[in-house]
């Protein structure tokens, strides 16, 4: 769904105060031979679980802060937890 990702690259980047995200965003930008590369799913959701586990550990793992500090609700997150196994 192209929204979706259009939201969580934008999440992410808004939300994220290490510019790994940013920095993996431009060199995928810039990869030469895309075949050499995971599928873009791949690769966000990779970048997905590292955002929300960076979250996790910022706020001790209090679920509720770190939907909050996400911008999605409480049962996304542990849903995504779970997809992550986080």
């Amino acid at each position: 769904n192209i929204r979706e990702l259009k939201n969580i690259i934008e999440r992410a980047v808004i939300m994220e105060n290490d510019p790994t995200v940013i920095n993996a965003l431009i060199h995928h930008h810039h990869t030469p031979c895309a075949s050499q590369t995971p599928p873009a799913t791949q690769r966000l959701d990779a970048m997905e679980k590292e955002h929300i586990r960076q979250v996790l550990q910022q706020t001790n793992y209090n679920k509720s802060a770190a939907a909050q500090r996400l911008g999605i609700a409480r049962k996304t997150l542990r849903e995504k937890m779970t997809k992550y196994q986080l």
